[in-house]
C-alpha cells in the first residue's frame, strides 16, 4: 500500500506543475503534441535498488522523457502497472482453480472459487472508483453546488486499482508459494520485455528498463496510519493465538467489531459527501463488495493453512481443514477489516478533520460481554479464580461492586437454582467431594446469613439456609467425607477456614440422615481443629496459644454435638514459674472445675505436662484416649 500513496503525492506534485484548464487541449498518451527527444539514460548506481518483485521495480525503475508528466501520461503509465497487478491476480485464482482439492466445492467447507474471484474483482473495481472520487473530486468538500471531478481521477482509479492488487497479490504469494516449493518471484508471470513493448506500441512514446535487483525480502512493517481505540483493548483483553475455543470466539469477536468500524466509515463517507454528488450507490456498493469477499478470503487463507485443500499434488483422500481452520478465517477477516477501515480513515481525514474523526467502539459494551477474567486490571491470582469459577473448578471467591461484581460472575453459579436468594452476595464457594458438589453464597465474606446448594451426582439437589455461618482467615477450603457422628454413614464436612487465635481450622457439618439426605449441625461448627475418634465415639478439638493449652471432648448427644468435658494447661502466675492443668465437666451448658494439678514448668512444652496429668489419674477417664500433642503448634 505504501506505493499507492507514492503515487498520490507524485500526482499531486504533477498536478500542481501540469495541470491544465478543461478548455486547454491536453497531449494524450498515444499522440504527444510534439515528438519527444530521445531520452538520456544514465549510467546505473553502483548500488542498484532492490525490489521484492519484478512489478514495482520495472516501474519505479522506469526511464522516460520527462516532459510527458502530464495528468493523462500518468495516467497511461498507471493503467498499464494496474493491468499488470490485474493480470497476477487472475494467474493467483487459475492455480488455485487447477490445484483445489476436488472434495473442496462439494464438501461442508464449501468455498466457492469462481464466486471468491467475481468478487474480489467486483470489489476492486467498485473501491477504486470511489477511492478516485474521493481523492481526486471535491466530493468529499460538502460545499458548492458542483461536483468537480479534477484531471487527475482516472489516474487516480488507476493507482487505487494497483493499491488493492497489490495488498492481496503480495500476501497470496507469500501463503501460497510454499505449495510449489518454489519462491515468490518465480510466480509472477509479469515480464519487464512485454510491458516494455507495449509501453511503446503504437505510439510515439519512448522508454528504456532501468536497472535494478530482485531480491526475496519481507515487506517492512509500516507505520500505523492512525491511533484506533481497538487494538490497545483486543490485546489486553481477547486471546490472539487462536488455539483454543476461547481464542476461535475472540477471533469473531474481534472481526465483528472491525466490521463495525469498517460499515461505520462508509456512512462518515456518505454524511460528509458534497450535496451536489449522488455517491450512495457508490459507497454501498463498495462496503457491499468488500464485505461478500472478506469471509471467502479468509476461507481460502485459512484452508490453505491449515489442509491438504490447494496442495496440488496427491488429491486422494478427505480434506483436513484442521481444528484451526475456523478461528484463522476470522483472524484474516480480523486483518483485512482492519486494514481497510485504517485506510479508509486516512483518506478521509483531511476532509472532514481529526477533531470530527469518531469511533463506533465502545469497550465497556463488549467488556460486559467478555468473561470478568479477562480484566486486564485484576491481579493475576483474581483472575486465575475467576478462571476456575468460568471452567467450572472448584473455587472461592470474594466480590466487591467495582472490581469483581457477583452480578457479572452469577451466571457461573447456581444462584438462580436457589428458592429463597440471598439480597447480596459477597463471597461464593465451589466445592467436590465423592458423589456431592456444594455451593455456598454467603452474603458477608466472614460471617453472616448464607445459602447452600447440595447436589449429588444422583441428581437430588437440597437447599439449607443459615442464619450465621463465621468465615475465617483463607476463607472456605476443601469438602471432604467422614463419618462423624458414629452412625456407619459418610457425612460431609466443609472447611471454614482458619482463626488467628490458636490457628484453629473450623468446619460446617452436613450429616447423612436415614432418609438419604443431609442435613446441617450448626453446634459442630464450634470445634476447633476437630478430630474425629471413631474407636471413642469422641470429637476432639483445642486450641494453642502463648500461655495455654485447651483441650475439648465433644460426644454425641441426641443427634447433637455437646462439649462434654475440657481441660486447660496453662501458666499459674505471671512469672510463669509454675503450670496448672485444671479439668472440667460440661453439663446443661455450665462448666464445672473437677479437677486442679500444679506442675512446675521447668521450661517445658504444655503437651509434656498436660501428658503427665492424663496419666496421673484424671478425674474423666476419657483423658486417656488423647494425643496431648494433637493441637501443639511447633515454633
Amino acid at each position: 500500500m505504501k506505493k499507492w500513496w507514492v503515487g498520490v503525492l507524485a500526482l499531486v506534485l504533477c498536478l500542481s506543475s501540469c495541470a491544465q484548464t478543461a478548455e486547454e487541449a491536453e497531449p494524450t498518451a498515444s499522440a504527444p503534441a510534439t515528438p519527444p527527444p530521445t531520452p538520456e539514460i544514465t549510467e546505473a548506481p553502483e548500488e542498484l535498488p532492490v525490489y521484492s518483485d519484478p512489478i514495482t521495480a520495472f516501474y519505479d525503475t522506469l526511464v522516460y522523457d520527462r516532459s510527458y508528466d502530464c495528468t493523462p501520461f500518468w495516467a497511461f503509465l498507471s493503467r498499464q502497472e494496474a493491468n499488470a497487478w490485474e493480470a497476477e491476480a487472475r494467474h493467483i485464482f487459475t492455480y488455485l482453480k487447477e490445484n483445489a482439492h476436488p472434495e473442496l466445492e462439494r464438501s461442508y467447507l464449501g468455498l466457492d472459487l469462481e464466486q471468491f474471484e467475481e468478487n474480489f474483482f467486483a470489489y476492486v473495481v467498485t473501491q477504486s472508483a470511489l477511492d478516485a472520487d474521493v481523492s481526486w473530486s471535491n466530493l468529499m468538500t460538502g460545499e458548492g453546488e458542483g461536483v468537480y471531478f479534477g484531471t487527475g481521477r482516472e489516474a487516480g482509479e488507476a493507482l487505487a486499482r494497483i493499491g488493492h492488487y497489490r495488498y492481496f497479490v503480495e500476501s497470496w504469494y507469500d501463503s501460497f508459494t510454499w505449495l510449489k516449493n518454489e519462491t515468490p518471484l518465480d510466480w509472477y508471470v509479469f515480464s519487464p520485455e512485454e510491458a516494455l513493448a507495449r509501453l511503446t506500441e503504437g505510439n510515439d512514446l519512448e522508454f528504456a528498463q532501468g536497472e535494478y535487483r530482485l531480491e526475496e525480502k519481507e515487506e517492512p512493517e509500516g507505520e500505523e496510519l492512525l491511533e484506533n481505540p481497538v487494538d490497545g483493548w483486543v490485546s489486553q483483553w481477547l486471546y490472539k493465538d487462536g488455539t483454543t475455543l476461547a481464542m476461535a470466539d475472540d477471533t469473531y469477536r474481534e472481526a465483528e467489531i472491525w466490521q463495525e468500524e469498517l460499515c461505520h466509515v462508509y456512512d462518515v463517507l456518505a454524511v460528509h459527501a458534497n450535496p451536489a454528488a449522488d455517491l450512495s450507490g457508490r459507497i454501498a456498493a463498495a462496503r457491499d463488495a468488500l464485505i461478500e469477499l472478506a469471509p471467502a478470503h479468509g476461507d481460502a487463507m485459512a484452508l490453505e493453512l491449515y489442509s491438504n485443500a490447494f496442495s496440488g499434488g496427491d488429491q486422494e483422500g478427505e480434506i483436513r481443514p484442521g481444528s484451526l481452520a475456523t478461528s484463522d478465517r476470522w483472524r484474516i477477516c480480523v486483518e483485512y477489516y482492519r486494514h481497510e477501515t485504517l485506510r479508509l480513515w486516512e483518506l478521509i481525514l483531511v476532509y472532514i478533520g481529526r477533531d470530527q474523526l469518531t469511533w463506533v467502539f465502545d469497550p465497556k459494551e463488549h467488556e460486559a460481554e467478555l468473561p470478568l477474567s479477562r480484566n486486564p486490571e485484576l491481579e493475576d491470582w483474581e483472575r486465575e479464580r475467576l478462571r476456575y469459577l468460568e471452567t467450572g473448578r472448584d473455587v472461592y471467591l470474594c466480590f466487591d461492586a467495582e472490581r469483581m461484581p457477583f452480578e457479572r460472575l452469577r451466571a457461573y453459579t447456581g444462584y438462580d437454582k436457589l428458592s429463597q436468594p440471598l439480597e447480596e452476595v459477597k463471597a461464593y464457594a465451589h466445592r467436590r467431594a465423592p458423589g456431592v458438589q456444594m455451593e455456598v453464597f454467603c452474603q458477608e465474606e466472614y460471617g453472616g446469613p448464607a445459602a447452600v446448594l447440595l447436589m449429588t451426582d444422583e441428581g437430588t439437589t437440597q437447599e439449607f439456609h443459615i442464619g450465621e455461618l463465621d468465615v475465617w482467615q483463607g476463607g472456605i477450603g476443601e469438602l471432604t467425607a467422614e463419618d462423624v457422628d458414629f452412625d456407619g454413614n459418610s457425612d460431609l464436612l466443609l472447611l471454614l477456614g482458619q482463626s488467628g487465635t490458636g490457628g484453629c481450622l473450623y468446619y460446617a457439618a452436613f450429616l447423612k440422615d436415614s432418609g438419604g439426605g443431609y442435613r446441617y449441625e450448626p453446634g459442630f461448627t464450634s470445634i476447633p481443629k476437630p478430630q474425629i475418634d471413631g474407636e471413642h465415639q469422641v470429637i476432639w478439638g483445642g486450641i494453642d496459644v502463648a500461655r495455654g493449652y485447651t483441650y475439648f471432648a465433644y460426644e454425641v448427644e441426641k443427634d447433637i454435638f455437646r462439649l462434654t468435658h475440657k481441660l486447660v494447661t496453662e501458666f499459674a502466675d505471671i512469672e510463669g514459674k509454675d503450670v496448672c492443668c485444671t479439668e472440667y465437666t460440661m453439663k446443661n451448658g455450665e462448666e464445672s472445675e473437677v479437677g486442679r494439678r500444679a506442675f512446675p514448668a521447668d521450661k517445658r512444652l504444655f503437651p509434656e505436662i498436660l501428658a503427665d496429668y492424663i496419666t496421673q489419674d484424671p478425674v474423666w477417664e476419657g483423658w486417656s484416649w488423647c494425643d496431648p500433642w494433637a493441637f501443639f503448634r511447633a515454633g
